[in-house]
């Protein structure tokens, strides 16, 4: 394996740079990772491109909801792949037209900002849930007034220690709302339940396929850089609207690491972290890892390789039962469930939460379960970037940099 060219990441002004960097400096011998890459850049554009020929589509979170919304013929739309595009022409009209402050989260600003931008763009639906974010309910009241159609759905809080009686009735209140959503999605008329079965099994063939990635990145850690593994993973929930496109890179990545070069394999080649939280928008964090020696082999997050949907439940009962009992619908104790998980099996020497400015939920949660694993002995990092564009600040480079070298 030839070395990385050095490249000092802080002379990068926009994204592409960092998908151009990814793609060309950082993993010029893989062909999959190429594709994979191009796909994530090409992403919102592709989507509207498609709504423009008819194809409907919707603003989402795309972290659960691929089997739901191509069930229903609906294309998802993340809104964090929205984000990614965040000037500061949508920061402006965020601050300036809705006044929105500037301590306020940044994710708040960047999508408004966006929405409104888009205005006039043919993707009108959005899809949210209500009880995640209550800035998030703000944006969606304020881009009613723009023309967006809006549907929110009540998430569902999992307590601590929740009984299996419990669960049940959590279960079964979201399926009474993912009716709705289908209602929605197929505009009130009859939607499609085999199509939303034959959905469900694909994902779960997508997740096997990506945990067979994730798997032999173990002993292949320097293969797929952070950046690459980023959108390996939450394309699990859009698929980057080209789900045979997607699912054929996973295969080709496949064949990549069984057959790579000798060079690659060994666990000692890269020091093992897992990632805690957002999908970092700021890209030059990811690069900072990997010029440390560090090697993002675990993902905690939204999207989840290491279980699947419930094939043998009816169609949305399965969707509520994978939704409820994920990282995101409830206490900290069952997202540590996850963090465990990847910790023993990745071997881990350290964790990095990232989590947004402005998001006093996110940086309540991480520090609780920082103070968990300080007890058992195990490094870890919580950082706070930006939602929209931009390179990270030197401040957050040098703390992230300095806490992999720590590890070493």
């Amino acid at each position: 394996m030839e070395g990385e060219t050095f490249v000092d990441i802080r002379d990068f002004k926009s994204q592409q740079d960092y998908f151009d960097y990814c793609k060309n400096v950082q993993h010029p011998y893989s062909h999959a990772v190429g594709r994979l890459i191009d796909l994530a850049s090409s992403y919102i554009f592709y989507a509207e491109e498609q709504a423009t020929k008819g194809q409907k589509a919707s603003y989402c979170g795309a972290t659960w909801e691929a089997p739901l919304f191509y069930g229903c013929n609906v294309l998802p739309v993340a809104n964090t792949e929205l984000g990614r595009l965040g000037s500061r022409q949508a920061i402006s009209v965020a601050e300036n037209h809705f006044l929105i402050p500037r301590e306020a989260c940044s994710m708040l600003g960047s999508l408004l900002g966006e929405w409104y931008l888009r205005k006039d763009y043919p993707i009108k639906m959005c899809v949210g849930a209500s009880s995640h974010c209550e800035a998030q309910n703000m944006v969606s009241e304020l881009i009613k007034n723009e023309g967006y159609k809006i549907y929110r759905y009540e998430g569902i809080y999992r307590p601590p220690h929740c009984t299996e009686e419990r669960r049940a009735q959590l279960v079964k209140n979201l399926t009474r709302q993912l009716e709705g959503i289908a209602d929605f999605l197929c505009d009130g008329k009859p939607w499609d339940e085999e199509a939303i079965r034959r959905e469900i099994h694909r994902n779960n063939e997508a997740i096997d396929k990506v945990k067979r990635i994730m798997d032999l990145r173990i002993e292949r850690p320097t293969y797929v850089k952070s950046l690459a593994t980023m959108y390996l993973m939450t394309g699990l929930g859009h698929y980057f609207g080209r789900p045979d496109e997607y699912i054929d890179i996973l295969d080709e990545l496949i064949d990549e690491l069984e057959n790579c070069d000798a060079s690659f394999i060994g666990r000692d080649l890269a020091m093992p972290i897992v990632w805690i939280g957002g999908r970092g928008q700021e890209f030059g964090v990811y690069h900072a890892v990997d010029q440390c020696n560090g090697a993002l082999l675990g993902w905690v997050g939204d999207n989840c390789c290491t279980r699947k949907y419930d094939e043998s439940l009816p169609v949305l009962e399965s969707l509520a039962a994978y939704y409820i009992d994920g990282t995101w619908s409830g206490a900290s104790e069952h997202k540590m469930k996850y963090i465990n998980e990847q910790l023993e099996l990745t071997k881990a020497k350290g964790v990095i939460f990232y989590g947004y400015v402005g998001c006093s939920y996110s940086g309540v949660e991480h520090e609780i379960l920082r103070a968990d694993l300080k007890e058992r002995g195990i490094s870890s990092l919580s950082i706070q970037g930006t939602f929209q564009v931009g390179p990270p600040s030197g401040q957050l480079l040098t703390r992230v940099s300095a806490f992999v070298e720590m590890l070493s």
